[in-house]
């Protein structure tokens, strides 16, 4: 009889333990369930953090371009202008030029005639 009772109260045990054992890998499971949710929760923040982050560099880095496509609409203006200054420049140069040589004939012309000049009235000295 006495036996049966260690048996009885060792099965109880027994089952007692298995149940226990049963809560505590339920318990396990439900805590690394837990654990993995906030896990993802804690990686899905991190990656939209990321992505804001992300568009925040796109932002500025769209301002950026807009900055330097006015700089070079900037640039073009102040290449055309140039460009139309040196072809004033040239085109002031040539009619320049022109006007010298122009004023070098005149003055070559009114040489040569003083000089005829010149000569005609020491000539006219000579046979008066």
């Amino acid at each position: 009889q006495r036996e049966e009772e260690m048996e009885e109260r060792a099965e109880r045990e027994l089952e007692e333990a298995r149940r226990r054992s049963e809560e505590l890998r339920d318990a396990l499971d439900q805590s690394a369930q837990e654990f993995a949710q906030r896990e993802r929760a804690a990686g899905a923040e991190g990656f939209a953090r990321g992505v804001e982050a992300c568009q925040v560099e796109i932002q500025t880095l769209k301002d950026h371009i807009g900055v330097l496509k006015e700089e070079e609409e900037m640039l073009k203006k102040q290449l055309n202008m140039l460009e139309e200054e040196v072809e004033e420049a040239r085109s002031t140069g040539a009619e320049a030029r022109r006007d010298a040589d122009d004023k070098g004939m005149q003055l070559a012309i009114l040489r040569a005639a003083r000089a005829a000049e010149d000569s005609v009235a020491a000539s006219a000295s000579l046979t008066h």
